[in-house]
């Protein structure tokens, strides 16, 4: 599993953007965080081969997210089981993220194959 966003461990930073203008303001080597309806921000990160994170809150979510080549899908912990079991099956490239409070939270997602935990204060 991979960790974002916890102190004394190196990662990408994630940035939520709303225009692609501020894409410009901002390290290109950054996680970009896009509204999941937001499919024409999504399109230009992805062909301008940005880093792009979303959120699924359902199943269909979470198969238009895959489609539209998010490199990484934010779903509740509630939704983890089952978006994993989906993303296992379809065999996904995106990776499946939940959000924490704290490094003592991630055994339960670490055993049911979730990609990436992300500390829950750096998504504003």
């Amino acid at each position: 599993m991979k960790l974002i966003g916890f102190k004394d461990i190196p990662s990408n930073n994630i940035l939520k953007i709303d225009s692609f203008d501020q894409i410009d303001t901002y390290n290109v080597n950054s996680i970009f965080y896009v509204n999941g309806d937001d499919y024409q921000l999504i399109d230009r990160c992805k062909k301008s081969s940005l880093k792009v994170l979303s959120k699924a809150d359902t199943i269909k979510d979470l198969i238009v997210l895959y489609n539209k080549d998010v490199d990484i899908i934010l779903v509740d912990e509630n939704f983890a089981t089952e978006a994993m079991n989906i993303a296992n099956n379809y065999l996904f490239d995106s990776k499946i993220a939940v959000e924490v409070n704290s490094l003592d939270d991630i055994e339960k997602f670490v055993k049911i194959g979730v990609d990436i935990s992300i500390q829950k204060d750096i998504l504003v």
